[in-house]
């Protein structure tokens, strides 16, 4: 609210406010009005003078409801602006005041204000008590706004005390009750609630929406503080999102709000959000600035969570400094305060850091008390993400006193990553994207290698790359629907595990088995699906056993397998022939992506001429050549992080002239288990036709423009002239076999569907792709004023061997450390495909039509995808000159696995 209007509201309403016996009754609701707008739009410092001069003057005419109202919002406003003291004395009296009028409506507000303190203060057990007891007099009372007030408070308590599913159903009642009146903050207040609740149960996508709403309707109403708080509660959804300046930009917006209002509750969030946020992007100095400025606002204002949170917060960007003595003196003040203000959380994440510190400090002895002290204290509580830091920080102390049972924490803290109840605990996609529960699986992997147990290690990685797929490739993104089974099997886990939440020990050990005997017709379910879905098995979490993978995907001579893990300290492989199973460490993370980085720049770069070569050199010594045997012919790959972005075509020995790409066959895709249930898949190879081709639709219908603007943001993608003349000449190729083409106007999805993509042995799309790295969902394949995206994909039914995405970056997607990349690849795998042929960059439009023509005379002629690659890329480097780059011939790579005819 504007800095002007808000004093001449307060000099209106104080004129309008006399004393003792020339107090009015309209002056007295009018001065109110102004008093309650003031708190509403966040002006706690104007709004309360005007409260205490309503207070003063209304205690002269024994007007005891006046006096009750002015004392509760003098107490809101004190807590709003941080006086803690003043505020507890004021709520109290009002309290006092409520409950010797006997009335419903004053009794029930003076229990949700004063439950929305001490909620702010950590006392969370008394804050729960006074809220449930106005939720009750909510009933009773005539006030149509106190409901949504005692169920906003309610559920803000369930969820700080990590009851997000409770706080959620509390919250859609009180939404669904807010829509019903035609109060635009009410249902904006409402929407904020329920966008937190979404976040904290990793419904992101719904989160955002929920959020944005709520903005909109806070800007009609020119709500500031509303807006500054909406701002803060989005900038956490992106911030998870991973999609950092968006957070950045919504922070900084939301404390520039609270700094106008002088909500310092706020004002402290939002300096504690924005630095984590700096921490996290490794700009330490901003990051210092926020936190420390975080407790300096909390401390004299006594906000308790606030307090910790700057005190957490400090210690760990200490330890991320490498200040490991600092780090241990403020983690251990946290754990103290953390423990007499009863914030267990907090508590349990102090120790795990504090064991990590030690564990740095090689004092293995305090590392491991510290972490024993911390599994105890997730367990009490009971969230899967507590419980499995605390193991991992278990594992790592063990891991350095040489115990064996090192493996055990790691091992268990995958089990509860990968159960049930810590997947619908962790939310949808399993964990945010600033926090993936790495350390289980690289502790794990770690520990098996040093075991000169490879096999075991394999095993673990691959369990890492199918948490991908089975989080992935089912439809949750979309929504698991409640007419599938496996939908209703979902639904049904997640409501009673909602349950279990609340429930208390005698009511646990029945849900339990519920849970169990739920999860165990998933497991049926999901054995079923494996014997016809190819990825089945992959999503299911269970790798294929070695000798296995040998029979189904190593039978030819000279081939073998590559897989790497990407972990936070190291970069580990493998390789798997017919006889070996082989591991190796292959070298830190942060230098191994320098090397990866700047190669990858050099590559998609035709002005770089030659100066891609000797990286390639560096980059086969450190990647290849510790695994892979010189007689080796045909490669499949399993990436991992930033690999997925490097095709190992390009690399080579210095001893030889040639890149791997013009003397081996190679194929990539998402695990190994995939690839072997791909390649021994057989199919229906009673295809009705052979080809169904796609060549530059139009992206505006209405003006036949063949440019359009990325959605949320100005940059247009660039007409594909050559990409027409692509797709007729391969669909000319298969003409005497059954060819389809569609071009420019034609080429609409619909348009694609009713032609029945299922009856095709090949699906090709000579078209623009947009590739989202931060939602997957948004990923799509732009056709004619319409596009296919992600979800709708992966819920088509293909039998194709080949779908060729013709596009740029179609490959490419947001790296996630042991879970490969999010992209159009795997989606049109999940649909049934057996392979794709995707791009890693962009590509020129001449060059890809090109390539891509050579490319298919090579299938026509009856020769594998793979074998074909190799075929068209050998000529191409051999031709010497611009084709010889590998900007030209090196982004085509096959994923997926077809059968040689």
């Amino acid at each position: 609210m504007n800095t002007g209007v808000v004093f001449l509201l307060v000099l209106l309403a104080v004129a309008c406010t006399g004393r003792g016996s020339e107090t009015s009754l309209p002056a007295t609701r009018s001065a109110f009005a102004v008093a309650d707008s003031l708190r509403t739009f966040g002006a706690a410092e104007p709004a309360l003078a005007l409260y205490r001069t309503l207070r003063d003057s209304l205690a002269g005419v024994e007007d005891s409801a006046g006096v009750w109202k002015a004392t509760l919002w003098s107490g809101y406003c004190l807590m709003r602006l941080g006086r803690r003291d003043s505020a507890a004395a004021m709520l109290d009296e009002a309290m006092a005041l409520a409950l010797a009028s006997r009335t419903p409506d004053q009794e029930g507000w003076s229990h949700a204000i004063l439950s929305n303190f001490l909620d702010t203060q950590g006392r969370f057990d008394s804050a729960l008590s006074h809220a449930t007891r106005a939720r009750e007099l909510a009933r009773q009372a005539k006030d149509p706004d106190l409901p949504g007030e005692a169920d906003n408070v309610l559920g803000r308590i369930y969820r700080n005390i990590g009851k997000y599913r409770a706080a959620l159903a509390i919250q859609e009642g009180a939404l669904a009750r807010a829509r019903g009146r035609p109060d635009s903050r009410r249902i904006a207040q409402a929407l904020n609630e329920v966008c937190v609740s979404y976040r904290g149960l990793g419904r992101h996508l719904e989160a955002e929406s929920t959020c944005a709403e709520a903005l909109g309707l806070f800007r009609q109403i020119a709500d500031t503080d509303g807006m500054a708080r909406t701002s803060l509660n989005l900038g956490n959804v992106y911030y998870e999102l991973d999609e950092l300046d968006s957070a950045t930009a919504l922070y900084s917006r939301a404390l520039r709000g609270y700094e106008r209002n002088q909500n310092v509750r706020g004002m402290a969030l939002a300096h504690g959000n924005l630095g984590n946020l700096y921490r996290y992007a490794k700009n330490f100095p901003l990051a210092r600035r926020h936190i420390e400025r975080q407790g300096e606002i909390a401390r004299p204002a006594g906000l308790a969570y606030s307090q910790v949170l700057s005190s957490l917060n400090l210690g760990v960007l200490e330890f991320d400094l490498g200040n490991l003595e600092a780090a241990g003196r403020v983690l251990e003040v946290t754990r103290r305060l953390a423990d007499s203000l009863g914030y267990g959380v907090q508590r349990v994440s102090s120790m795990i850091h504090l064991s990590r510190t030690a564990t740095k400090l090689k004092d293995y002895g305090a590392a491991s008390r510290w972490a024993e002290l911390a599994v105890r204290g997730a367990d009490s509580i009971e969230m899967p993400d507590l419980q499995i830091d605390a193991r991992n920080a278990r594992g790592e102390a063990r891991e350095g006193l040489k115990q064996a049972s090192a493996i055990d924490d790691f091992l268990q803290g995958i089990e509860l990553l990968e159960s049930w109840r810590g997947r619908l605990a962790l939310g949808e996609l399993g964990a945010g994207a600033a926090s993936t529960y790495h350390d289980a699986y690289e502790g794990a992997v770690r520990e098996y290698i040093n075991r000169g147990d490879p096999a075991a290690a394999f095993a673990v990685s691959e369990r890492a790359h199918a948490r991908l797929l089975r989080t992935l490739m089912e439809e949750r993104l979309a929504g698991p629907g409640p007419d599938s089974a496996r939908g209703r099997l979902i639904l049904q886990l997640q409501a009673a595990y909602a349950e279990w939440q609340d429930a208390d020990d005698s009511g646990r050990p029945r849900l339990d088995r519920e849970m169990s005997q739920l999860a165990a017709a998933l497991e049926a379910l999901d054995a079923r699906e494996a014997r016809t879905d190819p990825t089945a098995r992959a999503r299911s979490g269970q790798p294929t056993p070695i000798d296995q993978l040998r029979a189904l995907l190593l039978r030819r001579s000279g081939a073998g397998l590559v897989a790497f893990f990407w972990g936070d300290r190291d970069v580990y492989g493998w390789w798997i022939d017919g006889t070996h199973v082989r591991a190796a460490r292959l070298g830190p993370s942060d230098s191994l992506g320098t090397l990866i980085e700047f190669l990858y720049r050099r590559l998609h770069d035709p002005r770089s001429g030659s100066a891609w070569q000797p990286a390639t050199h560096q980059a086969y010594e450190r990647l290849i050549a510790p695994l892979v045997p010189d007689s080796v012919r045909e490669v499949f790959v399993i990436p991992d992080g930033l690999l997925a972005y490097l095709p190992l075509e390009v690399l080579g020995p210095r001893s030889q002239s040639l890149p791997l790409g013009a003397t081996h066959r190679f194929a990539y895709g998402p695990s190994a288990s995939v690839l072997a249930a791909l390649a021994s898949a057989t199919g229906d190879q009673r295809w009705e036709r052979t080809v169904l081709a796609v060549g530059n639709p139009l992206l505006d219908e209405r003006t036949g423009d063949t440019t359009t603007a990325y959605r949320g943001g100005g940059a247009r993608l660039a007409p594909l002239p050559f990409a027409a003349a692509e797709a007729r000449g391969i669909a000319d190729l298969f003409s005497d076999s059954g060819a389809d083409l569609l071009l420019g106007r034609q080429a609409t999805v619909k348009r694609w569907l009713e032609l029945n993509p299922t009856r095709y042995r090949y699906l090709h799309f000579a078209a623009h792709a947009q590739v989202s790295d931060r939602r997957p969902a948004s990923t799509r394949l732009i056709l004619a004023g319409s596009s296919l995206e992600l979800p709708a994909i992966r819920r088509l039914d293909l039998r194709a061997e080949l779908v060729t995405l013709s596009a740029c970056e179609t490959g490419l997607g947001r790296p996630i450390r042991g879970e490969g990349i999010i992209g159009l690849p795997y989606a049109f795998l999940a649909a049934g495909a057996r392979a794709t042929l995707v791009t890693l960059w962009r590509v020129a439009d001449r060059s890809a039509a090109d390539f891509m023509q050579e490319f298919y005379q090579e299938v026509h002629a009856g020769r594998a995808p793979s074998e074909a690659l190799l075929n068209v890329r050998r000529r191409w480097i051999s031709a010497g000159g611009d084709a010889a780059h590998p900007s030209h011939w090196a982004p085509f790579i096959l994923v997926g696995a077809v059968a040689d005819r």
